[in-house]
Order: structure tokens, then sequence, then C-alpha cells
């Protein structure tokens, strides 16, 4: 299957779903395989850009090979795929059957007609009914799970870094001063033992902040923190509003975690020792 007729994400990434007949006419040829070596392969088959080829989730997996995964998940789902003991799969006398008779057009909804998957949907709506959550299977066609919380997850920090932005240029100045300095130890210029203070508002030569990076105070950094209003263009080296929130949030200054999700995959490694 060429490049141009795989359907694709707005970027330009082949959805995980399109990937569906391409992942099967490689198991069809390989018979059998060790299933990261075939979702690495499958993605450097596939024409991307360096950029596209790039680019990643959340958990640090390229994109393209995560969404070969999903494409592998859904056959293994429907029973045209086994996975094997010590990561390795191969394919099954339905996923022949399927293929001789679909080829490059088998697709998401062939999948969801076969027994296996039905069965696999309904121990899903079983454990939802159990749970109290709603019972409706959610559809996500261009992006799998992983790619979904990443997305939620990303435009939340950047509707968070926006408000941390507006709310420091309300605060006074010596806020400002005291939250560059704990921002720079958090980064770790304090180091292990050492001490820091914002300095006291008049005969500070123009110095903000001093961060002591050893008990005898030998090693010494001067900051000095200078508040623009958000439309105005700072020029490196200085920090501008936008790379301040991101290292904010990254540092956890003067915000709190919420809450924490885990989104579970199956230990390959751990069933390999079988």
């Amino acid at each position: 299957m060429k490049y141009d007729s795989l359907k694709k994400s707005p970027n330009g990434m082949p959805t995980w779903d399109s990937l569906i007949p391409v992942v099967m006419a490689a198991a069809i040829a390989d018979k059998k395989w060790v299933s990261r070596e075939f979702k690495r392969k499958i993605a450097n088959s596939i024409p991307l850009t360096d950029d596209l080829r790039g680019l990643m989730v959340q958990s640090g997996e390229s994109l393209i090979e995560n969404r070969v995964g999903w494409a592998m998940s859904a056959l293994k789902k429907a029973g045209l795929i086994n996975q094997l003991k010590r990561g390795e799969g191969e394919v099954t006398e339905l996923g022949e059957e399927l293929f001789g008779k679909h080829g490059m057009k088998l697709s998401e909804t062939i999948l969801k007609k076969q027994p296996k998957f039905i069965q696999h949907q309904k121990m899903i709506e079983e454990r939802k009914e159990r749970s109290g959550e709603p019972v409706a299977f959610e559809e996500v066609a261009e992006e799998n799970i992983e790619e979904a919380i990443s997305r939620i997850i990303n435009n939340h920090e950047n509707e968070m870094a926006t408000e941390l932005l507006n709310r420091i240029c309300n605060e006074e100045p010596v806020f400002f001063e005291r939250l560059v300095v704990d921002l720079l130890v958090a980064m770790g210029y304090k180091g292990t033992s050492g001490l820091s203070r914002v300095t006291s508002a008049t005969n500070d030569g123009g110095i903000d902040g001093v961060i002591e990076q050893d008990p005898l105070g030998i090693s010494m950094v001067y900051v000095q923190a200078k508040r623009h209003q958000i439309a105005n263009k700072i020029h490196r080296p200085d920090i501008d509003g936008i790379r301040l929130t991101d290292l904010v949030l990254q540092y956890n200054v003067g915000v709190r975690i919420k809450k924490t999700y885990h989104l579970y995959d199956v230990d390959e490694d751990f069933f390999a020792e079988g």
C-alpha cells in the first residue's frame, strides 16, 4: 500500500486503523515475528518525513510505531494474529482467510464483526458495568488512547501555563523575584547544601536574588529578575513568559499535582520468561 493511499491525521501521520492491512500484509509475509522488531520494521517501511518519523508519544515510543502497535492489537483482538511466548507472534488461519478475501481493504469494520472481537468488547462492557462507568464504547479513529491522553494533557498544560503567566504579571515585583529564585533552586542551581535568598528591595545594587551553591558561599549565583509586559518581545538570553511558565510547570513551582493516572501496557519481557 502506498503512503498516498493511507488515511492520515491532519499532520500527515497515517491513522492506526489505516495500518491494519499494512500490518497484516507484513504478518502474512513473515509468518512469525518478534513484536518489537516487527513494529520497527513496518514503521521503517512507511515513507515518512524525518519530522513525522521523529514524533513521539508521552511514553517515549515513536508515534508511528505506537500506531502500528494499535493496529496489531486490533488484529489480535479479532483473532487474526496470535501472541506467542517470548514476544513472538504469528498469523492465524482466520487471518490468512480474511486477508485472502479482503487483501488491502481489510479494515477495522471487518475486524469488529469477528466473534473474538465481539467477545472482547463484551468483557470490556462487563468491566464498565461493574465499575459504574458508562457502557458505550468510545470510538477513536485517528488516535489511540495514549495519543488522546497526551493531547488532552498538553491542552490542559497550555491553559494552565497561560493562567500562570497572567497571575505572575498581576503580582508585585518582589513576588516575581522570589519566583525566579525558587525556580532556579528547583532546577538544581542551589546544590545539595547551599542557600538562597531574595535581596531587600533597596540597596541591592540591581541584584534581586542570591544563590549560594555551597555551604561556605564560595560559588555564588547572582540573579536579576526583570518583568516585562506580556506583549513585549524578549531577546535571548532573557527568558520570555512562555519559556518561564514551561519551566515553572516542568519543575513544579507554584503548582501542585492534582492527580496521577497510570496507563498500563503488557510487560512483554515478563511473558518472554515463560
